[in-house]
């Protein structure tokens, strides 16, 4: 049978086995972890990378839409689109009607200076040619006189 140096040297050898086991475990585990480390740095890095592009390319966009935006502003502005359409109409209400009253206005000047016009003539033709009465005057009527008549006057002389 085995004795007892034997069984010792198996145990002490089972026990540098598990010893070596773990020492090779925690070499695997930490070369693992390093190498986890270093890809997810490189991969951060990365990350970071491509997101300060889309930033830089995001912040041109939002740049021009602002740009964009400033003129569509002011063009509604210069167009009169940002006030309330309430007010607006009540506005152009009033720019109607003030426009009709002067229309009308100068419409009842007109008539008035045609009916000034008009009276003037009737007045000025009745001082300068007073109405002159058609007066007819008798036709000269011709005697009947024979052609043979004539023709002896004629002769005759």
């Amino acid at each position: 049978m085995t004795s007892v140096k034997d069984i010792e040297k198996i145990s002490r050898n089972a026990w540098l086995a598990s010893l070596g086991a773990y020492a090779k475990s925690w070499d695997f585990l930490v070369g693992k972890f390093d190498e986890t480390y270093e890809g997810s740095n490189e991969l951060f890095n990365e990350l970071i990378e491509k997101g300060e592009t889309i930033q830089k390319k995001l912040e041109a966009k939002v740049e021009t839409n602002h740009v964009l935006d400033e003129k569509i502003a002011q063009l509604r502005a210069q167009l009169g689109l940002d006030s309330n359409s309430d007010e607006k109409i009540t506005s152009l209400s009033a720019k109607v009607d003030a426009i009709s009253k002067a229309v009308e206005k100068l419409t009842q000047q007109r008539v008035e200076e045609s009916a000034t016009k008009t009276a003037e003539k009737k007045l000025t033709v009745k001082k300068i040619a007073p109405k002159k009465v058609a007066t007819v005057k008798p036709r000269a009527t011709k005697s009947p006189v024979s052609k043979a008549s004539k023709t002896a006057v004629k002769t005759d002389k």
